[in-house]
């Protein structure tokens, strides 16, 4: 049994070490790209309970659903190293913005005068590289997510606001049309879907010279983006 313990304990220091002198002796490389991003569903639900300003107009839970083909993002990875052929391990980081002029709430559509979700997410990052002139990437991680609504009606107007925390996966293939040593240029194009971990929402209405703000419970939703841009790397890239 000690035995055994002590065979793993030198097996995982020796992994550690081989991976750790891959890292140093690696030089590390950088990759950025600028996007189109399509945000093909950012949803949830939210809980309208206890005596608030919707308490006599909704009882219960509200499904939202925001959807946005006006968008941008880009994103940035350091990659520091690679402890096997043709992987490059690193971390990644990325940022979108989406504007949308309506939004669904329990499947109908409202329009909405002022809307956005602006996103920003971190986490490690790998490339594999299948030759010379393709690559896929993938990078799980944190998400975080800002949503505004604002809406106007003949009472006065409304504002909600929903911040999310989410676990994100990004997966995306390159295609290097130029490639160097050096320099790599080529088209991207991916997803990303995330599943929150905690949200907060606010919801601030404005009319008849009085303002009301009260907090909501957000209890489940989810996010799926598509994008397609143009990516460069900088530095060595590892390929077969």
């Amino acid at each position: 049994m000690l035995k055994s313990i002590f065979s793993a304990k030198i097996f995982l220091l020796l992994l550690i070490l081989f991976v750790s002198t891959a890292f140093c002796f690696a030089k590390p490389s950088f990759e950025f790209s600028i996007d189109y991003s399509c945000l093909t569903e950012c949803s949830s639900s939210v809980e309208f309970t206890g005596n608030g300003i919707f308490h006599n107009y909704h009882e219960g839970s509200l499904q939202k659903k925001i959807s946005s083909p006006a968008g941008l993002g880009g994103s940035a990875t350091v990659f520091l190293g690679s402890p096997f052929k043709s992987l490059d391990v690193g971390i990644g980081s990325a940022v979108c913005y989406h504007l949308f002029s309506k939004c669904m709430l329990e499947d109908e559509d409202v329009k909405v005068d002022n809307g956005y979700v602006f996103s920003v997410e971190a986490g490690p990052a790998a490339r594999l590289s299948f030759g010379k002139y393709t690559s896929l990437y993938v990078c799980p991680g944190v998400r975080f997510n800002l949503q505004n609504i604002k809406i106007k009606t003949d009472a006065g107007a409304m504002r909600y606001k929903e911040k999310n925390i989410m676990v994100n996966v990004s997966l995306g293939l390159r295609e290097w049309l130029f490639s160097t040593s050096k320099t790599s240029l080529g088209l991207d194009a991916g997803f990303d879907f995330a599943m929150p971990l905690n949200s907060f929402s606010d919801v601030e209405y404005s009319g008849n010279g009085t303002t009301l703000t009260e907090n909501y419970k957000v209890t489940s939703g989810r996010l799926l983006k598509f994008y397609v841009g143009m990516c460069v790397n900088l530095g060595n890239r590892n390929a077969r």
